[in-house]
């Protein structure tokens, strides 16, 4: 179970919110995951590789191993601190970093 939410394999998207500089130290963050603004699932940041840039680290190595260029522009994700829910029709979800606010996403 731990592989499947370190590679996101589990979801169908993913949600952006506003670019925020991120700071070097990502450890032991928050996170919470919403759905129609109930708390569904709680999480630390940590519970990313122990420290989400480890995950940024792999993935380069990875990249690089396998003759995959990292482009400027491209999205990665780091992994999950929860695990994934489905989202119902007209269902609202937000996941929320502390420091850093939250992006939203409503299911039609």
């Amino acid at each position: 179970m731990e592989d499947v939410i370190a590679d996101n394999c589990s979801s169908a998207g993913y949600v952006l919110g506003d670019w925020m500089p991120v700071s070097r130290d990502l450890n032991n963050l928050n996170m919470e995951l919403q759905i129609n603004n109930q708390t569904i699932a709680a999480g630390s940041s940590n519970d990313i590789m122990n420290n989400p840039w480890k995950s940024l680290a792999a993935a380069t190595r990875l990249a690089k191993q396998y003759g995959e260029p990292i482009k400027k522009g491209m999205i990665i994700l780091a992994g999950a601190a929860t695990n994934a829910e489905f989202l119902q029709a007209d269902q609202s979800a937000a996941a929320i970093v502390q420091n850093y606010g939250q992006a939203d996403c409503f299911m039609k």
